[in-house]
């Protein structure tokens, strides 16, 4: 009887080790196979890729992919001021895929040393002493009704409509991709500055005016990389509307009357030929911007510039 008893004592402690050795293994298993080897993020165009890991990882346990899935499936990410949130999902054991959502940011203006970025509504979405935020236009000529500015509150302006023009604009500008220094409203009009290039839209339409920048800047940049100027596109309103370029005057009084209207001859025949040329026009541009550009330019262009430039010079 004693023999058996202890036979029965000693398969129940066996079968007991061996539920716990297998309890450990599996424990082993689970914790090395869903060790967090990679994390893949995508959807951040503010927040960098090493802010948004650095906050997954603030939790001692994170380096578990289960254990980050089960707690971060949907959740607030408080600590970075651009995410509104994010999901969290499992590619693999050992791969965490982490899709972000940030406030959709328009813009930026400059107060008392700080950068105020803003979204489409106005609302206040960062505040801080460096411009951190890269591909974000500044943003010039929004009157403000007092400098008390804070953070998730709307912008305090004379007229919430400057944020429809902003959003327009700023929408148009990414989707041409190009990259003003700056972007200023004055009243209902737009002025876009780029370098040396100042690009006067006016008011209307400001979609279509802004599409036409990008094959001018190209052909600019191409024959006359240091040319500094104006582009004006006040009266563009569609197909066959005139756009001229206006070249600033140099002012050069060491040079005497001769050499002026000798390096006005050369650029005004260089000028010319470079930019009444068929091929600027027919393969870069509509073919309705042909003619009008021409005789617009041409006519009013080079006997005010020519007139003006060597009264000055002469």
């Amino acid at each position: 009887m004693k023999k058996k008893r202890k036979k029965k004592r000693e398969g129940v402690w066996s079968g007991f080790l061996a539920l716990v050795l297998g309890l450990a293994i599996l424990i082993l298993a689970f914790l090395l196979l869903f060790h967090i080897q990679k994390i893949e993020v995508t959807g951040n165009s503010y927040t960098s890729e090493t802010e948004i890991v650095n906050w997954l990882k603030k939790d001692k346990y994170t380096s578990n992919s289960a254990y980050v899935w089960w707690k971060y499936r949907h959740t607030q990410m408080k600590d970075l001021p651009l995410v509104e949130g994010a999901d969290i999902s499992l590619k693999n054991p050992w791969t965490i895929r982490i899709r972000v959502y940030e406030t959709s940011i328009i813009g930026y203006l400059e107060l008392n040393g700080k950068y105020i970025y803003f979204d489409k509504d106005g609302v206040v979405a960062l505040i801080a002493d460096l411009e951190s935020v890269d591909g974000v236009p500044k943003i010039e000529g929004i009157n403000l009704t007092t400098a008390d500015v804070k953070a998730h509150k709307v912008l305090p302006v004379e007229d919430t409509e400057i944020f429809d023009s902003v959003l327009t604009v700023t929408s148009e500008v990414k989707k041409q991709e190009l990259s003003p220094d700056r972007i200023v409203f004055e009243g209902k009009d737009v002025t876009l500055y780029f370098g040396q290039i100042t690009a006067l839209l006016g008011s209307g339409k400001l979609d279509e005016k802004i599409a036409q920048i990008p094959p001018i800047l190209e052909k600019l940049s191409e024959k006359y990389p240091d040319a500094t100027g104006t582009l004006h596109l006040e009266n563009y309103f569609g197909s066959g509307a005139a756009i001229s370029f206006v070249p600033d005057k140099e002012e050069n009084t060491e040079d005497s009357g001769s050499d002026s209207e000798d390096s006005d001859s050369d650029y005004n025949s260089d000028y010319d030929s470079g930019y009444d040329d068929n091929s600027y026009d027919s393969s870069d541009y509509d073919s309705d911007y042909d003619s009008d550009y021409d005789s617009d330019y041409d006519s009013d262009y080079d006997s005010d510039y020519d007139s003006d430039y060597d009264s000055d010079y002469n």
